[in-house]
């Protein structure tokens, strides 16, 4: 994930960061943590204490992820053309191919690592493949049988995608948030690593950014989905966009900062979506 204390970290790219992984700066109510206490070794920059209320205002973002998808299932109960529905079979094989992408991204991020790569290339490879892998699955998912590319039944696999991947993003930050009230060395090593693999840290961004990126990426999911139904070829140029919107947006946090960069992704995939969605819509 580019914002929102980097929850997803690109989905496989941050192994290392797991288990003590995703953990970040020991919890006190205080900020008065010095560099030792931080476990700080020499040359390295002293980690910046995270305060009880930085906890607290994190926990109460997740409801507010979780949550993102809705508005995208209430314009699926009334913006799709009289009588759409949910198609749930759809929504299920949504689900399904966003984890089958991820296991697909697994290879290229350990192929990345045996070859001891820097780890700003390593995230690099893990963000180009997203788009290869996620589309892929996409097109087959809406052309291996016949019947399931039409408006509704994209717009429910897109939907599938979307939801299971806030989840992911609200149990992966639930899982960070908890080891954040570590202060041992495997912690700290862990949260050291992040900010290698990501280069900065993430942890001080406001949590406010996380449930908006879920809604970027929720239209993202969706409007790819609404694309790739018109023809199977159409699946290449949108995994090439896919991968180039994902690495302009990390691109951008290091260049012009989270804000800027989560209000462009924001504009991009409102602009995007809202485009797809009408240009394709059956007439009501």
């Amino acid at each position: 994930s580019r914002g929102g204390w980097g929850f997803e970290c690109e989905k496989g790219g941050c192994d290392e960061a797991k288990g003590g992984r995703m953990a970040e700066k020991p919890v006190e109510d205080t900020l008065g943590l010095t560099a030792a206490d931080m476990g700080a070794k020499d040359g390295e920059s002293e980690l910046v204490a995270i305060s009880a209320g930085q906890i607290r205002s994190a926990l109460l973002t997740q409801p507010l992820t979780l949550c993102s998808v809705v508005p995208f299932g209430l314009i699926n109960a009334y913006g799709c053309g009289t009588g759409s529905r949910l198609i749930w079979s759809q929504f299920g094989w949504g689900a399904l191919g966003w984890y089958v992408a991820l296991l697909l991204r697994l290879p290229v991020i350990g192929i990345a690592k045996a070859l001891n790569l820097k780890p700003q290339t390593l995230q690099l490879c893990a963000v180009l493949a997203s788009g290869p892998c996620e589309e892929t699955v996409r097109a087959l998912a809406l052309w291996a049988w016949p019947g399931h590319h039409d408006f509704v039944s994209a717009f429910s696999l897109g939907l599938g995608w979307a939801s299971i991947e806030a989840v992911f993003t609200v149990v992966q930050g639930l899982a960070m948030i908890h080891l954040l009230g570590k202060n041992d060395d495997k912690a700290l090593e862990a949260r050291r690593k992040m900010i290698e693999f990501l280069g900065r840290d993430t942890a001080q961004d406001s949590p406010l950014w996380a449930p908006l990126e879920r809604l970027s990426a929720n239209m993202g999911h969706i409007w790819f989905s609404l694309a790739a139904r018109l023809h199977p070829a159409v699946a290449v140029p949108i995994a090439l966009l896919h991968s180039c919107v994902n690495w302009g947006t990390v691109s951008s946090v290091a260049r012009h900062g989270i804000a800027r960069a989560e209000m462009g992704l924001f504009a991009f995939s409102l602009s995007a979506f809202v485009a797809v969605f009408f240009a394709t819509r059956p007439t009501l």
